[in-house]
């Protein structure tokens, strides 16, 4: 993420981004709490496997972008980027 926010803003850094997502998506919304987990954890399929099985589901993936696109919004700009998976 410092990588793309770099190409634009290199002065800028995402520390605390974490923290404030949650702070905001704990408080001022209704989202799921394994949903909202999901969305800033390093490995949302981490867990017991129930809850990892319904973490990597179509319909949660669908309600991760719903909390994403909402914080885009909060934070202004709306636009949710794509970025590709690189395997290395």
């Amino acid at each position: 993420m410092l990588k793309e926010l770099h190409r634009e803003h290199p002065e800028f850094t995402v520390h605390g981004f974490r923290s404030s997502y949650r702070r905001w998506a704990f408080e001022q919304t209704s989202f799921p709490t394994p949903i909202v987990k999901a969305v800033y954890s390093h490995d949302p399929a981490e867990g017991d496997g129930a809850e990892a099985a319904y973490l990597r589901h179509p319909d949660a993936m669908k309600k991760r972008r719903q909390v994403i696109e909402a914080w885009s919004r909060h934070v202004g700009g709306g636009k949710v980027l794509a970025f590709q998976a690189q395997v290395v």
